[in-house]
């Protein structure tokens, strides 16, 4: 095919797809949920379609009071503990009654998660990559998330796309990448900055192109999140800091991250805080595990972004069992490299373990197999890290 006639499909299916999109959201019933997660960022874009700011909470608790004709105290108004950037990139959710607005939310994280295998799974064999596409629905925390409309699936993208940008070279490409990472950042900036510190010390031609992308998508950012709100670098972190004092946020009461775990199990009643600390010992037991291996994994982006995802997931206390979606990159490339079937097997094992074992004994008991995948995950990486050849820092280009 011509790369004109490719050009034009690709005219015709960019435009085509969001008007399926949107008469899917519209025409098909669907019983989505529409009352948990979903709803903080659909609140946020009706308000910002009312010209309120979202972090502005009391203003909107007004605002709902006032549609609803009742008193502001009898009102619930989630609050939106993400960067105006979000809000700004989903306003045309809050254009669709809620119901259409959550299956459409749904189709685009649908989307963004076969962009994720497509990247993922450039290099792959066909047919294998075709069966690619079907795995994440094997993978209970990706069914969870798509259910309750979370928002993870812009980092799991994110970090897909600047595994794909780095072995191809394309530092535009990465600058999307590490845009879409603090779309949640919490979760994404630690990813960040291993990328940032492999790029600094590489410091050849691509790196330094790919250095001064990533600032400028993320300077892109913070600016047009002055649309939503002028003053969102004051407002969005005392919001933050707000959201964590909520009574189920500072009790940590259903995460499901291995600080929450250890902190249960050793202090009675552990706070959000209390777990922090927990967070941060296991932090610097796993930096200065891999940091003696740093000469290494500063030669293959793909092995230190992937164990960057895995410091993240066993670190952060506030972590539930839809943030290991994340879970997908390790996988990925751990399956790359397994030269054995008996390695081979033992991931397909740990991929499928979690389905089963909530499918059998439910979430409660379920759960905590995800941490153990985690762990596991993490000493395979670090087994194949000491394989990977050291990085010659007299030979960086200058």
């Amino acid at each position: 095919m011509k790369l004109s006639a490719k050009i034009f499909l690709a005219i015709i299916m960019i435009g085509l797809l969001p008007a399926l999109m949107i008469a899917v959201a519209l025409y098909i019933p669907n019983s989505l949920h529409t009352n948990s997660d979903f709803l903080a960022i659909y609140d946020a874009d009706l308000r910002l379609l009312q010209h309120i700011k979202p972090y502005d909470y009391q203003n909107q608790v007004q605002r709902m009071a006032e549609q609803i004709g009742t008193l502001p105290q009898n009102v619930y108004v989630p609050q939106f503990p993400y960067p105006p950037w979000f809000a700004l990139s989903t306003f045309y959710l809050g254009l669709l009654p809620i119901r259409s607005a959550a299956m459409l939310w749904f189709e685009i994280n649908l989307l963004m998660l076969f962009l994720t295998v497509w990247f993922l799974s450039s290099d792959w064999h066909p047919r294998l990559r075709l069966f690619s596409f079907l795995a994440p629905f094997f993978f209970i925390p990706i069914i969870g998330t798509l259910g309750v409309g979370q928002y993870d699936f812009p980092v799991l993208l994110g970090c897909a796309i600047l595994i794909h940008a780095i072995r191809r070279q394309r530092p535009a490409l990465a600058s999307i990448g590490a845009a879409l990472l603090v779309f949640k950042p919490h979760i994404g900036l630690l990813v960040i900055f291993a990328v940032l510190t492999y790029f600094f010390f590489r410091r050849d031609v691509f790196s330094r192109r790919a250095l001064a992308w990533i600032f400028g998508s993320v300077a892109f950012l913070c600016l047009i999140g002055l649309i939503a709100d002028p003053l969102w670098l004051i407002d969005y972190p005392r919001s933050f800091l707000t959201y964590q004092t909520g009574a189920d946020i500072a009790s940590c009461a259903a995460c499901d991250s291995l600080p929450a775990w250890l902190a249960i199990h050793i202090i009675p009643d552990p706070t959000l805080s209390q777990m922090t600390w927990v967070g941060a010992i296991l932090f610097i037991v796993l930096i200065l595990s891999f940091g003696s291996l740093r000469s290494r994994l500063l030669t293959s982006a793909d092995d230190l972004l992937s164990v960057s995802i895995l410091v993240v997931l066993l670190a952060i206390p506030h972590l539930y069992n839809y943030d290991f979606i994340l879970l997908l990159i390790p996988f990925a490339i751990l399956s790359e490299k397994s030269r054995s079937w008996p390695e081979r097997a033992f991931l397909i094992v740990l991929y499928l373990f979690p389905f089963f074992a909530i499918v059998l004994v439910g979430r409660t008991a379920g759960d905590p197999t995800l941490l153990w995948v985690t762990l596991a995950l993490t000493w395979l990486h670090f087994l194949h890290a000491r394989k990977l050849p050291e990085l010659d820092f007299s030979t960086r280009t200058a």
